[in-house]
């Protein structure tokens, strides 16, 4: 038995299914440099993460099919250096482990062509949970409404 803690849509709703839930993370590694004395001798790893993105965009971003949402993107940490590392986190939710593979083969083969010269992308996985197949519909069942409790004296 497996319980799902993670709370209902609605008050008094019990969850009897959930999906599958994985993180994949974009990594780009380009060269630092310094922005007002030679930029031109940078590689702009958040310029190519910014490319890479547009893969995600057309992926749904909600409902109960395969969704993948952009949830943590992090570049650069001086104002006056071109970054030489970015990484976004891609929060991907599935009811198939096939739908999770067609994410990873589209990040990657997106990952082979780059923007910004002499940059590289390298796409990981992570699986964090496995789909919950209690239930394969959602199906919410009403609990009892709360009973009051009398008035104390």
């Amino acid at each position: 038995m497996e319980l799902n803690l993670e709370p209902g849509d609605a008050p008094d709703v019990i969850t009897v299914w959930r999906k599958g839930s994985s993180t994949m993370n974009i990594d780009v590694k380009g060269r630092a440099a310094h922005a007002g004395v030679a930029p031109q001798d940078g590689r702009n790893a958040a310029v190519e993460l910014i490319h890479q993105l547009a893969t995600v965009e057309p992926m749904p971003h909600s409902g109960d099919g395969l969704t993948v949402n952009l949830t943590i993107i992090q570049a650069g940490s001086r104002y006056n250096i071109i970054p030489e590392a970015a990484r976004a986190q891609l929060n991907v939710r599935a009811r198939k482990k096939s739908e999770f593979d067609d994410v990873e083969a589209a990040l990657q083969a997106a990952a082979k062509t780059t923007v910004v010269p002499d940059t590289t992308v390298t796409v990981t996985r992570k699986c964090l949970s496995r789909r919950w197949p209690a239930i394969r519909r959602r199906t919410p069942w009403r609990c009892a409404p709360r009973p009051s409790m009398p008035a104390s004296d």
